[in-house]
């Protein structure tokens, strides 16, 4: 398999946003400061991601093959989790098979060459260290991933609050990410800071976020201004409702991607990366109802794959602006599909808790009876 990607990778080459991750990496080899609002040069991903500019002089596409090879890896990850929760080899082909031949991963990393695999394997590695209770590493994972696109941040709260506040992964936190931008803040001054006040508020809804359904001609409002004010505050009160409800963190983390998903100002379908292995990892802690969502997954990665093959003829009128209308229904429906996931993570949730309580209460003086029950 390796073998073939790196062909792939090396027989597509450049193209789309690979083009411009070259230019930020070129800009920091030449001496320029890679967050100097310019309209080329400006870097708007966070600092760890330029550390692939010096790969680039061994070969341009050495870190697009890094990419594909962190992907695979990831796939690697799942099989590891299949054997930890004794699933069946015709389960474990099914789970890997999401991941390594699922067409959208080869669209995204082998063609379009996007990094959010990387930012997708750390999160998993940080669900997967908090459940092992290695709250330190988890909370170092989660932070590196911040560093290489700030989704990582929408761990941060489960993480550091679920159950109840964990000191040592707020100060790993603030030390690691803290850390970076305090130190590259006296290399490249207040410019460090400009994706977060910058690029990111002002950018307008695009992608297939609900706002650009709302903006567009039938309902006729833009509220691309506060796009990241309400997609906050509906992270915030997502977050604390299942604070409230002790949702697993888990579940908790894919509702949050989720919503960040269908509400951001920019969403991207490669987006799906982030969260789509923790979705996969949620699947392998079921049991019963683990036919549900594996349905849903397919479907989900169905749809997905339909919005990637449109999405250069509804490019920004690139090509054609007639076919711009099919952003606003294809936000609409992308809404719809994301509430009816979250609904089903809902009763995923309530499934899990009942069975819980139903061992519970058939073993009230064995603490060892839940001790690998697979629920």
């Amino acid at each position: 398999m390796i073998p073939i990607v790196i062909y792939l990778d090396l027989y597509f080459g450049a193209i789309h946003d690979y083009l411009t991750y070259l230019h930020y990496w070129q800009a920091l080899l030449i001496g320029q400061n890679p967050y100097y609002p310019t309209y080329y040069y400006t870097c708007v991903y966070p600092p760890l991601f330029l550390i692939f500019a010096p790969l680039i002089l061994i070969t341009a596409l050495l870190p697009k093959i890094i990419f594909s090879l962190i992907w695979l890896l990831t796939a690697h990850f799942i099989d590891k989790l299949c054997l930890e929760h004794n699933k069946s080899m015709k389960e474990r082909f099914f789970y890997v098979g999401l991941i390594l031949f699922n067409p959208l991963y080869w669209i995204c990393h082998v063609f379009y060459s996007f990094f959010d695999c990387v930012v997708g394997l750390l999160l998993l590695f940080s669900i997967y260290l908090f459940k092992k209770k290695e709250t330190v590493r988890s909370a170092i994972s989660a932070a590196v991933a911040f560093l290489f696109k700030y989704a990582g941040a929408l761990l941060f709260l489960p993480i550091i609050f679920f159950r109840k506040i964990n000191w040592k992964v707020i100060l790993s936190i603030i030390i690691i990410s803290g850390g970076v931008y305090f130190i590259l803040y006296f290399v490249w001054g207040e410019y460090i800071f400009y994706q977060f006040f910058g690029h990111t508020v002002e950018r307008s809804s695009q992608g297939y976020s609900i706002f650009r359904a709302i903006r567009g001609p039938v309902i006729g409002i833009n509220l691309d201004k506060y796009n990241i004010y309400i997609t906050a505050g509906l992270l915030i009160i997502v977050f604390l409702i299942c604070i409230r409800y002790k949702v697993d963190i888990l579940e908790t983390s894919i509702i949050s991607f989720l919503i960040f998903w269908t509400f951001f100002e920019v969403a991207h379908t490669q987006f799906i990366f982030w969260f789509f292995p923790l979705i996969v990892y949620l699947c392998l802690e079921l049991k019963k109802p683990s036919k549900i969502l594996n349905y849903y997954l397919v479907i989900f990665s169905l749809y997905f794959i339909i919005m990637q093959i449109i999405y250069i003829p509804t490019g920004f009128g690139t090509i054609d602006p007639n076919f711009l209308f099919l952003r606003n229904i294809i936000g609409f429906f992308n809404f719809v599909l994301t509430i009816i996931f979250i609904i089903i993570i809902i009763y995923i949730h309530k499934y899990r808790k009942s069975i819980t309580n139903s061992l519970k209460q058939n073993s009230p003086t064995d603490k060892n009876s839940l001790n690998g029950q697979e629920i």
